[in-house]
């Protein structure tokens, strides 16, 4: 209730700052094994922790250079779009490999291979004329 957290506000004492609030490493892990957390859990998220540190200064460094910011936009926007691309296409390729005869198919026009969207493209264009 309000009133209880009034009274631990009004009884708890000074804060601490940053550096008062430091604990050397050995003893955070001597504290953690203490209350049961196993080697290889902490070494895990020693390494989260560290793996998350790495991306936060990458992020700035790439921030401070505004050039930079923007090629990792379209980078990581390329990438998507990529897996995107060939994560349907790999779905659409079992399809078409069990229907597929040897050499090269067209589509119903004749025109254009199929497989590179010529059926969405011939149908689009009968569909505007």
């Amino acid at each position: 209730t309000s009133r209880d957290i009034d009274e631990y506000e009004s009884n708890r004492g000074e804060r601490k700052n940053s550096i008062q609030m430091r604990m050397h490493p050995n003893t955070r892990k001597r504290m953690m094994l203490s209350a049961g957390v196993s080697k290889e859990d902490i070494k895990a998220a020693t390494k989260a922790a560290n793996k998350a540190q790495t991306q936060r200064k990458n992020t700035v460094a790439f921030l401070e250079v505004p050039i930079v910011g923007v090629v990792e936009e379209i980078t990581q926007s390329a990438c998507r779009k990529f897996k995107r691309r060939s994560w349907r296409s790999q779905g659409s390729a079992v399809s078409d490999a069990s229907t597929s005869s040897v050499g090269s198919r067209t589509s119903s026009t004749g025109d254009l291979p199929v497989g590179d969207g010529a059926d969405s493209r011939s149908q689009a264009a009968s569909a505007d004329v």
